[in-house]
């Protein structure tokens, strides 16, 4: 399942098959991993094909950090692709070959795994569709219901496993209230709140090692960095970036393995965005570049979050562009409603940051 930010309506028209490729840093040995055309030899291109031929579409679940020859993968057969519960499996993205972990409780499942490379989450929908999430122990256990909507009145969304492989860091949506990010106790239940705005919450933002989080992107009017983890060195670092840069977003894209250099992008309503390489340890940073240098931040207007009530009462949100120089007054008005009711919506960045951020929300998740 993509992240939210990159479903566009283009979902619509062009739809993923579901092939699975690799390819060296360097460009050599690609190869075609899974999928309707894996074997055989290839006809008019230079990527090889391995693994079994199957009818079949794939999404990666986990890299299995640690395990450089296998990723883990869900897998759903278009034979039965509507009765059948999809199979997570284990891949060897050497070979292409895959090994069976797990089967979904039920059709349309969706899996996430523990740091150990256990399947022990899934989401799948009900009779009524909404998204009931089941848990299990570990390989070969029974699924069990964590979470039914239909009792709850929530939905929840597993997004990661804590670092400990107790906790799982999920979404929980209310009918009357945007998401709410919480930790959850999958032992006895128990729910901690870490961030609640007016707007879903974002990406999580994780460390290095990628098996915690420190933070989370948020979207309640300006783009931001919320830090609920104050204690780890990344959160810490992450609010001496907002500081350095006020008036901006500052985010770690990525970071070295060992977490000596991270990756900051800096961007704002004005500023398409500029790369900064960030030294861990010295705590400084130092210029790469920037996107559309050719655009100058001082010279473009503003975007103001605006917020205000509909004749039913309703509040409705959105952001306010005025010409700069001007008073704002008798002014012609341009209107950029979006789709709905639910997903698209604009943010607090300049409009020529789109792909950057794209690419950022790549890296992230």
């Amino acid at each position: 399942r993509p992240p939210r930010s990159t479903l566009f309506p283009y979902t619509t028209l062009f739809r993923s098959t579901g092939e699975l490729y690799a390819i060296n840093a360097d460009g050599s040995g690609a190869m075609q991993l899974f999928g309707a055309r894996a074997a055989g030899g290839a006809t008019g291109t230079r990527t090889k094909r391995g693994g079994a031929q199957r009818s079949a579409s794939a999404q990666v679940i986990d890299l299995l950090p640690g395990d450089e020859r296998h990723i883990l993968i869900a897998t759903f057969d278009w034979r039965n692709s509507e009765q059948a519960p999809p199979s997570a499996e284990r891949l060897d993205v050497y070979t292409g070959k895959t090994t069976r972990v797990a089967v979904g409780p039920k059709a349309g499942a969706s899996f996430v795994a523990d740091h150990e490379g256990k399947v022990r989450v899934a989401v799948a929908p009900n009779d009524r569709l909404n998204p009931v999430m089941y848990l299990r122990a570990g390989k070969g256990d029974e699924w069990g219901v964590f979470n039914d909507p239909d009792q709850s009145g929530a939905i929840i969304t597993p997004l990661l496993f804590a670092r400990d492989n107790r906790h799982l860091y999920a979404t929980i949506e209310r009918a009357d209230k945007a998401d709410a990010l919480y930790r959850i106790d999958l032992g006895d239940g128990k729910r901690e709140l870490l961030y609640e705005g007016g707007a879903d919450p974002g990406l999580l933002l994780l460390p290095p090692d990628r098996l915690d989080a420190y933070g989370v992107m948020t979207y309640d009017g300006k783009t931001a960095v919320h830090v609920f983890d104050t204690a780890s060195q990344f959160g810490r670092l992450a609010l001496s970036l907002q500081q350095a840069f006020p008036g901006q977003a500052a985010v770690f894209g990525s970071f070295a393995e060992d977490g000596k250099f991270g990756l900051v992008q800096v961007f704002s309503d004005r500023n398409p965005g500029d790369f900064y390489l960030f030294d861990t340890a010295k705590k400084n940073a130092e210029y790469l570049a920037s996107a559309r240098k050719w655009i100058e931040p001082e010279q473009m207007a503003t975007m103001q979050p605006v917020r205000f009530k509909a004749r039913d009462g309703l509040e409705i949100n959105g952001y306010l562009t005025l010409p700069r120089g001007g008073d704002g007054k008798n002014l012609p008005l341009i209107v950029n409603p979006h789709g709905g009711p639910h997903g698209p919506r604009d943010y607090w960045r300049s409009e020529e940051h789109t792909s950057e951020l794209q690419s950022l929300t790549n890296i992230v998740c």
